[in-house]
């Protein structure tokens, strides 16, 4: 037999009139405290639940509905969700087997990764009332630990590749030089008669050109050594400030003869992060290199330094091309470039070195508007670093002493 509710109970003992008004009073209380008992648990659950009348307003929503769906007091659900996922929406409501959705959604500043699932349901007291029950899942960690996994996979494959096939092109490469300086040293002691002649300047112009292919062939042999090489970073406390003011040093003088502009936003009072000098210093150069080589005459580049909340981060925007979305997911991706004569390994480079770093990357970018990365540091693991370092210096003061 099915087990009757609280509230069909409760109508049966008035019909028969057998309730009296304390009896009522602690009935009402005892569902009010299950009701609430309810509300908590749906409240601390991870997934968005949203129960949504058969137009779609909301009949009732658990907290993490309401964060990712601020606005769900006040509109119809479905103006909050891509055509793709309202159609599963209509689908279940129509008793049909509704396909699970995943979708990307931006709301306000926040980005999810967002699974769907619907399913139609009775209203209990309500003859023929129906309902569909949303439930959503933010999949944006599952997501991003796939593709850091796919990225490792791929070094591992690339370290592997790279240790077998180094010294085979190292070798002939430097023979090749050997030779071709030789024979160019050979022809600046022709005699000068034979100098003018068509021959002999189109030779000293091609062994020109090969030695110049050489040396780039060197420098991505260097680049993919240096991808494969284990990191040993070592860490210190460091201000981010000081990183980013030698780095425009550096650099300032490219960017004025190029007519582009580097601006520096920092952070008087940032606080330390705990990294490797130079490693750091590698990879934000690379950022600004390739912000720099993004931006036509009279773009900008900046590089900002600030705090937010449990984070310290260094960002390096620019106005330039920007990207989309296929580029941006495989920029990370060893060997993956767009650019003409590129080896698709800086980005993975810098990937690396934060990695190292214990610190995270995160980039935004949008075709014609530009694109902006950031390397995020956490403030907690600068205070355990320091207490560790303090607590190492005691110990060894007291075997000293």
């Amino acid at each position: 037999m099915e087990k009757k509710s609280f509230y069909e109970k409760f109508i049966e003992s008035l019909d028969r009139q057998i309730i009296d008004k304390e009896d009522i009073k602690k009935s009402f209380i005892a569902q009010a405290k299950s009701n609430l008992l309810f509300q908590r648990i749906f409240d601390t659950l991870p997934e968005g639940i949203i129960l949504c009348n058969i137009i779609g307003y909301p009949l009732y929503y658990n907290k993490k509905a309401l964060v990712v769906f601020d606005q769900i007091k006040k509109v119809n659900f479905l103006s909050l969700i891509p055509q793709e996922v309202q159609d599963q929406f209509y689908q279940a409501l129509q008793g049909k087997k509704a396909v699970d959705v995943i979708t990307p959604l931006k709301i306000l500043n926040n980005s999810y990764f967002l699974k769907f699932t619907f399913e139609k349901i009775k209203l209990p007291l309500e003859e023929d009332a129906e309902a569909v029950l949303i439930v959503f899942y933010d999949i944006n960690a599952q997501i991003k630990e796939e593709r850091e996994k796919q990225i490792q996979e791929s070094f591992a494959n690339l370290m592997e590749m790279l240790y077998t096939i180094a010294h085979e092109i190292r070798n002939p490469l430097t023979s090749l030089d050997l030779n071709i300086k030789i024979a160019q040293k050979q022809l600046e002691q022709t005699e000068d008669k034979c100098k003018c002649n068509n021959c002999y300047q189109q030779l000293l112009s091609s062994l020109t050109t090969t030695a110049s292919e050489i040396v780039r062939l060197n420098k991505i042999l260097d680049n993919f050594l240096a991808t494969a090489k284990p990191l040993q970073p070592k860490l210190q406390v460091i201000n981010l400030n000081e990183i980013v003011k030698e780095l425009s040093s550096i650099v300032n003088s490219q960017f004025q003869l190029s007519g582009k502009n580097l601006v520096l936003k920092l952070k008087e009072d940032i606080s330390p992060v705990l990294a490797d000098k130079d490693l750091l210093k590698q990879a934000l150069l690379n950022l600004i290199k390739n912000a720099f080589e993004a931006i036509e005459e009279g773009g900008m580049v900046t590089v900002s330094t600030y705090d937010r909340e449990e984070n310290i981060i260094v960002e390096v925007k620019d106005n330039g091309t920007g990207m989309d979305q296929e580029t941006l997911d495989k920029i990370f991706t060893p060997f993956f470039t767009s650019k003409s004569t590129g080896t698709g390994l800086g980005l993975t480079i810098v990937y690396r070195i934060v990695q190292s770093l214990f610190a995270e990357i995160k980039v935004e970018s949008k075709k014609n508007y530009g694109t902006t990365f950031q390397i995020i540091f956490d403030k907690n693991k600068v205070k355990h670093a320091l207490l560790d370092s303090i607590s190492t210096y005691n110990d060894t003061s007291i075997k000293e002493n």
